[in-house]
């Protein structure tokens, strides 16, 4: 679509060039005095048409680009794609999915694996040993002898479930120095 706009404007433009310098011919004959003045009126007018036809066929191609430019989806962070939810050349809804609401296309998950958090629920005895800033060392059960350095990011003001134990709160803590063999969800 964008090359047939493209085409269509640069007719339009050789169109006018040709109607401009047989305007410019018939003026001549016209001072002469061999042109009439329905010869001459004949020539502007078709110079006006085809400015016209340029600016229509310009902003067809700028609509036709402009829609082009818009097919490219780009994440708002750079990342790892996790899951990919649709595939090239399928067509998503955006927020307001045209001119019918309808609910966003879920495209794809990225994670930035980078700037890891891990989430926990701390039993209530202990909250209150933890504060936001403290370091915190990390471990995983896939890596039972290698320990991750962080610092707590966050604490829950409200519990996140009562269990046979007792109540927990959950506490978000930041990886500092996350390495490659970190998945998501360990």
């Amino acid at each position: 679509q964008l090359n047939q706009a493209q085409e269509a404007l640069n007719q339009a433009q050789i169109n006018l060039a040709n109607v401009q310098t047989n305007l410019a011919r018939v003026q001549e004959l016209y001072k002469k005095g061999f042109a009439s003045k329905e010869q001459l009126d004949n020539s502007q007018q078709a110079v006006d048409v085809g400015r016209a036809l340029v600016k229509q066929n310009r902003a067809s191609y700028e609509l036709v680009s402009a829609r082009l430019n818009n097919t490219t989806i780009t994440a708002p962070i750079s990342g790892t794609v996790v899951s990919k939810n649709v595939a090239v050349g399928e067509i998503v809804a955006g927020p307001l999915g045209g001119a019918t609401f309808s609910a966003p296309t879920f495209m794809a998950e990225i994670a930035d694996l980078g700037s890891l958090e891990v989430i926990v629920d701390v039993d209530e005895v202990d909250i209150g040993k933890i504060q936001v800033g403290q370091p915190a060392t990390i471990t995983v059960d896939a890596f039972p002898n290698t320990s991750y350095q962080g610092a707590v990011k966050e604490i829950a003001s409200m519990t996140s479930g009562r269990r046979e134990v007792g109540i927990t709160y959950r506490v978000k803590a930041r990886i500092t120095d996350p390495d490659k063999a970190l998945k998501l969800g360990m």
